[in-house]
């Protein structure tokens, strides 16, 4: 059995389950990283958009031309303006990127995308862009846990970078103890 996820202490993921049928939501994992009074904030980590790093500007980057065709992700519906790189980790260290997991940080070090990065140029494998992030204010996580729409489980660095996006759901399921076949899809009984 899987030890409960302290939600006061991110970082951590969200695993929707099938019944959460929200558009912005449904199969995805979500890397939850802040807690604040106002609320949990997160990340969802396994939805690419049709958009690439070629259609973004940036403020005061020029984004590296090996970078143009990467894709930006989604990171959740709200301030789809907020910009958000999860990135592996560069040494020393990147000041402005919090650290997530065994060598992967978050934050806003974009000079890591410009042409004049130089060695310090992230590669394409190296980092997603997302756009916009989930928000929850106080308490309505543990209401969605507690109504089963979500799992809450540890960071698995390999599901933020290495991990295809049609792949990442899954594995989070799996890396749960669950078979994803197991879980049920049939949402008719929960909503009498």
């Amino acid at each position: 059995m899987n030890e409960p996820i302290p939600l006061d202490k991110p970082p951590y993921f969200l695993i929707a389950m099938p019944q959460l049928l929200d558009p912005n939501f449904h199969r995805s994992v979500v890397l939850v990283f802040n807690r604040s009074q106002e609320g949990i904030l997160g990340l969802v980590i396994n939805r690419p958009t049709p958009l690439l790093l070629k259609g973004l500007t940036i403020p005061d980057v020029s984004v590296d031309k090996s970078l143009t065709e990467v894709p930006i992700w989604f990171g959740g519906p709200v301030e789809p303006n907020r910009i958000w790189l999860l990135h592996k980790t560069k040494s020393p260290s990147t000041p402005e990127s919090m650290p997530i997991a065994d060598g992967v940080q978050l934050g806003a070090p974009f000079r890591f995308l410009d042409e004049r990065a130089g060695g310090d140029l992230l590669q394409p494998e190296e980092f997603k862009l997302l756009i916009g992030y989930a928000a929850w204010q106080p308490g309505q996580l543990a209401e969605e846990l507690q109504a089963a729409s979500w799992l809450a489980s540890p960071v698995d660095p390999k599901l933020l970078l290495e991990t295809p996006p049609e792949k990442i759901w899954e594995k989070a399921v799996r890396n749960f103890g669950i078979e994803p076949t197991q879980l049920a899809t049939d949402t008719s009984s929960s909503l009498q």
